[in-house]
């Protein structure tokens, strides 16, 4: 089995050379393939001196979803892996375990338990804890039903596509965010699974400030504006899990500043999302 880790890159030295690091300790080879666009800081030099092969492009150039199909150049892969610049494989085994669940021809995607870094505050770890639970879960068409449009939900900070499909589907359509869901919902459309492995594990977490995560949202809200045939499976109470979980997490750590920036966080992420679906 040959895999293809893609990761894009802009100013990436803080996490790149262990990333690099984990991924050549992996139990299953990989090769390494990644774009820089415009990086100011030591990513290129880093690179150089781990003998990485990768590609550079104008900042302008990037795109979330088109930048990452320049891995429809390399066919004779069986599988991509897609890695944000920020997310570390937690152990060697990372990879292996993302191929075992490759284990019929339904399933074409798998994407990876999200583990926070300690840096982290208690908001994004609770976040995390709900949205990467510690079960293996297996999506297909007929659990819509019950679960919405988390059905579509993967995360490319941690995912691998079976080549020949992503090949065939002519990879990511064109859009500045949730690429990722926007695939994963042609898949399960097509009639194949989308697989989450809780047993493949990698560290990931953000530190937003609101005015990132005013931006996130708004672009958010207008990827459903342009693909509202995603949109009519979202479910509000689907947000409002969330927050009821991590309120609850918070309410037994007696973080009451905590909580206070909760609501603060959800009030930005509506507003930004409303504007963002009028932006097509």
């Amino acid at each position: 089995m040959k895999v293809l880790t893609f990761i894009p890159t802009l100013n990436a030295e803080e996490f790149i050379s262990d990333q690099i690091r984990m991924l050549k300790k992996q139990s299953i080879k990989t090769d390494i393939f990644i774009v820089d666009s415009g990086s100011e800081d030591n990513t290129l030099q880093i690179l150089q001196k781990e003998k990485i092969n990768y590609k550079e492009i104008l900042k302008t150039e990037f795109n979330h979803a088109l930048t990452r199909n320049e891995v429809l150049k390399y066919k004779d892969y069986d599988y991509y892996l897609f890695l944000t610049q920020d997310a570390v494989p937690c152990n060697e085994f990372m990879i292996e375990n993302m191929l075992k669940k490759f284990n019929n021809d339904m399933v074409k995607i798998v994407y990876s338990r999200q583990i926070p870094y300690s840096f982290s505050d208690d908001i994004e770890r609770f976040a995390r804890e709900y949205n990467y639970p510690k079960q293996n879960i297996i999506k297909t068409f007929k659990d819509i039903k019950k679960m919405g449009i988390k059905t579509f939900f993967t995360s490319n900070s941690c995912c691998m596509y079976d080549a020949k499909y992503f090949q065939r589907k002519k990879g990511f359509n064109k859009t500045n965010v949730s690429e990722d869901m926007e695939f994963a919902y042609r898949c399960i459309m097509d009639g194949y699974a989308v697989v989450y492995a809780a047993d493949s594990t990698v560290c990931h977490s953000h530190v937003y400030s609101l005015k990132d995560l005013y931006k996130r949202y708004f672009e958010i809200g207008k990827f459903f504006c342009y693909h509202k045939n995603i949109y009519k499976y979202l479910n509000i109470q689907d947000g409002g899990e969330q927050t009821k979980y991590i309120f609850k997490r918070l309410l037994e750590k007696k973080a009451f500043l905590s909580i206070f920036k909760l609501f603060i966080q959800v009030f930005i992420k509506y507003v930004a999302f409303k504007k963002g679906q009028k932006g097509c």
